[in-house]
């Protein structure tokens, strides 16, 4: 159970990685 729910950690923290490049990449420069 530990591991698994670090591996959703790991995945959230990767998701929300790519959401902040997505809005940085959206965003004005």
């Amino acid at each position: 159970a530990a591991a698994s729910l670090n591996e959703q950690a790991l995945h959230l923290k990767e998701l929300v990685n790519v959401f902040r490049v997505r809005e940085e990449d959206t965003q004005p420069a």
